[in-house]
């Protein structure tokens, strides 16, 4: 016969109790525990419990940090790590980190990634009769690019674009001078002559004698043209 009086590191519920050889009994150890050879049960045999009513500690530990492309390891790195225990990480420069930014070691293995999203932005939207004051490859989340129009060109909206998670904001537009405004039949320009006028100008028409205005009165320069005058 066998007596079940106490399993260390571990617990059986019908402690003290008696068995006859033969007899089968399932074990629980703690955590990081275990019988010999990972068993969960213990035989009776004539010569006692088999294996022995023993947990002892198996190898939980961690070794060898796993890397990451996206991203690098905070702290001192160790030779080993407890089961149970956290490492964090944090993401390189151009990506942001996406949820937890640790993994932990379970039970010898190593248990979920950092997730870090490329949020940078590269090539900055073209802008007709525009450059680039700071064009670089790649640019960071927040940084800004700002453009100059060229010549007599006038700029419209921002100046800058942004990066913002990966996409530029909306880019402005450069706007030229118009030259002489355009005639019509049967009408004359009121408003004063010049080689050049500035984006947004505007001239009046007035009709000749015996004519009559239809449609608007004015044409306005656009984007180096003229609107359909009346």
């Amino acid at each position: 016969q066998c007596t079940f009086n106490y399993l260390e590191n571990g617990y059986y519920t019908n402690s003290h109790e008696k068995y006859l050889q033969g007899k089968t009994v399932r074990v629980r150890c703690h955590d990081g525990y275990s019988l010999h050879n990972n068993q969960n049960t213990m035989t009776c045999t004539e010569k006692g419990w088999y294996p022995p009513p023993i947990c002892v500690r198996v190898g939980t530990d961690c070794f060898n940090l796993p890397s990451f492309d996206d991203a690098v390891f905070i702290g001192q790195k160790k030779k080993s790590y407890r089961s149970g225990e956290e490492v964090a990480f944090k993401c390189r420069p151009y990506y942001q980190l996406n949820g937890s930014n640790t993994i932990q070691c379970v039970k010898s293995k190593w248990i979920g990634r950092p997730v870090c999203k490329d949020v940078s932005c590269v090539n900055p939207p073209r802008v007709e009769n525009a450059v680039i004051q700071n064009d670089r490859p790649r640019y960071l989340n927040g940084e800004r690019v700002r453009y100059e129009c060229i010549g007599t060109y006038d700029i419209l909206g921002d100046v800058d674009v942004t990066c913002l998670n990966g996409t530029w904001t909306k880019p402005p537009q450069c706007k030229g001078e118009c030259g002489p405004p355009l005639p019509t039949d049967n009408g004359d320009i009121t408003s004063l002559l010049t080689p050049l006028y500035p984006l947004r100008s505007l001239v009046e028409y007035q009709c000749q004698a015996y004519y009559e205005l239809q449609g608007n009165g004015n044409s306005v320069c656009q984007n180096g043209e003229w609107s359909e005058p009346p």
